[in-house]
């Protein structure tokens, strides 16, 4: 968890463009209206600063050094890694919830755009350790985990709940990459 992973501008402005520009496309997960707006990081830089995008880069690496130690860490941030970035947004009229799954990356940084008081339900969710958490979160704060881990989002009730995920997927050699939806390079 990092608290003030993002301000309350950065979160505003990330709530207000899913808002404008969402797509209904089927979700790859439970194949339901995603509601949700893809970026590019350069346009999450234009909405949310050069400085913002790169410290939510440094989130994965943060977590291999807690994890493993610093010497199995990438040596610069973002290093063997291509990011997918998108916002989304629950109601519980149009996008209620997301069932159990597992992310296709290595690591996951999920940011919640407005504060869990601010709806009813809509809680990330997570089996760890063989047993049910449930993660309370403020707006801007971040969770990061490995992408294996078994994680939901609770049924909304009322409100509107955002959050941003991006996925930090390993780059492959050619020779054993599967094929794979354009995604960007971090240069």
């Amino acid at each position: 968890r990092v608290h003030g992973a993002l301000d309350e501008a950065s979160c505003a402005a990330l709530r207000q463009a899913v808002d404008a520009r969402r797509s209904v496309a089927k979700d790859s997960v439970d194949h339901s209206a995603e509601h949700q707006l893809n970026l590019t990081l350069e346009e999450l830089r234009a909405l949310i600063g050069a400085n913002a995008v790169a410290s939510l880069l440094r989130l994965p690496q943060e977590l291999q050094v807690a994890l493993e130690g610093e010497e199995r860490a990438p040596a610069e941030v973002g290093a063997g890694f291509r990011i997918e970035c998108f916002v989304r947004r629950y109601k519980r009229e149009e996008r209620p919830w997301i069932q159990f799954h597992c992310d296709k990356a290595a690591f996951t940084c999920n940011v919640a755009l407005a504060d869990d008081a601010l709806h009813d339900g809509g809680r990330l969710v997570c089996v760890a350790g063989g047993e049910l958490h449930e993660i309370a979160r403020r707006e801007g704060e971040a969770t990061v985990h490995r992408s294996s881990l078994l994680h939901a989002v609770s049924a909304m009730q009322c409100g509107v709940r955002y959050s941003m995920i991006l996925f930090f997927h390993r780059i492959t050699t050619r020779a054993t990459a599967p094929a794979a939806a354009p995604a960007l390079e971090l240069a």
